[in-house]
């Protein structure tokens, strides 16, 4: 078999699943994702698509336990999605800690929250936006205020723009009042990228008008409070009948 001599990405890639390791408890159902043996030695380097299966296999193995717990018990659902968190929180993986992420979203249980709100805060600006995409597959009680705490929050550009355009997905006065956060900012592109969603948002034409759209909003939102942490909670702790867009 061909030993790979220098190759970045390969180093990169057998760099990353090198430090892959049981971070998960015994109870976990990734646990056996620990388990996979690593196909190589410490003296030489194999075929790099043996690398790539296994991170391969892990993956598969993540969406074979969501696929099972999205259609049983929300008991199962808690205990995949615990899974799914522990990943996003330890995994030194990048590839591991977003898939982790897309999944949670597929998940209706107050654990799958707790992933996508602890990605929402996450260092990697990565994982933040993948958590902000994930948030506009959740329903608006959820997802609005959550998107509306990282406009204000975030200190990343690109993670505010994301929020701002996966608002655009929503309507409702909640949901106008957090868009109006990035109407008001003082960047260009984030008014822009606002404007375009209160657009979507409304069904209104008002054009690239800020001045028109913080009109709209005056009139439509006026003076609507930002949700507090304890009203958050409060919404990630009703009934799952509320996962119902």
């Amino acid at each position: 078999m061909q030993r790979i001599v220098s190759l970045p990405l390969g180093c990169a890639l057998l760099s990353s699943i090198v430090m892959v390791a049981g971070c998960h408890s015994a109870k976990s159902p990734f646990t056996s994702l620990a388990n996979v043996r690593a196909p190589w030695s410490t003296d030489e380097v194999e075929d790099e698509a043996l690398l790539a299966d296994t991170l391969f296999e892990k993956k598969r193995r993540m969406e074979a336990a969501v696929a099972i717990a999205k259609n049983g018990p929300v008991e199962q659902q808690q205990k995949v999605a615990k899974g799914l968190l522990e990943i996003v929180r330890r995994d030194p993986v990048l590839l591991l800690r977003l898939h982790a992420v897309n999944l949670a979203a597929q998940l209706r249980c107050p654990a799958a929250l707790s992933a996508l709100k602890e990605a929402s805060t996450d260092s990697s600006s990565d994982i933040r936006i993948a958590a902000v995409r994930a948030w506009e597959s959740m329903p608006s009680g959820h997802a609005v205020p959550q998107l509306q705490e990282i406009i204000g929050s975030d200190t990343n550009v690109d993670v505010r723009l994301s929020a701002t355009k996966a608002l655009g997905n929503f309507s409702g006065r909640q949901a106008v009042s957090a868009i109006s956060l990035a109407l008001n900012d003082s960047d260009p592109a984030l008014q822009l990228r606002a404007m375009e969603s209160l657009g979507s948002a409304s069904g209104e034409n008002l054009g690239l008008n800020v001045g028109a759209w913080k009109n709209y909003v005056a009139r439509v939102a006026p003076e609507m409070p930002a949700p507090s942490n304890g009203s958050q909670t409060r919404v990630a702790e009703q009934g799952f009948e509320s996962f119902r867009r």
